[in-house]
């Protein structure tokens, strides 16, 4: 990944809202579709918490801070699909 964000060069930031834009929409995906199994709103409340989390991410100041607030909402978004898998199981 080190030699792809060389070849992008100082836009690193794009290709991290790329990949960020692609893994919420797969999330998206996957959780609507549970939804309607279980028709419980907590896992989606769960992964819009995430997106807020991973939008201040964005505007971080620090690097330090941009990296907790990341794995914050990476961590979110685990707690939704474990949250929808139990829904789903209990359904």
């Amino acid at each position: 990944m080190g030699s792809f964000l060389a070849f992008v060069g100082p836009d690193h930031h794009i290709v991290e809202l790329v990949i960020l834009s692609v893994s919420i929409l797969i999330c998206l995906l996957f959780l609507s579709k549970s939804y309607h199994v279980h028709k419980r709103l907590a896992p989606l409340v769960l992964l819009g918490l995430s997106l807020i989390i991973f939008s201040f991410a964005q505007f971080a100041t620090s690097e330090w801070l941009e990296t907790t607030l990341n794995v914050t909402g990476a961590l979110w978004i685990a707690i939704a699909h474990l949250v929808n898998r139990r829904l789903v199981r209990t359904a």
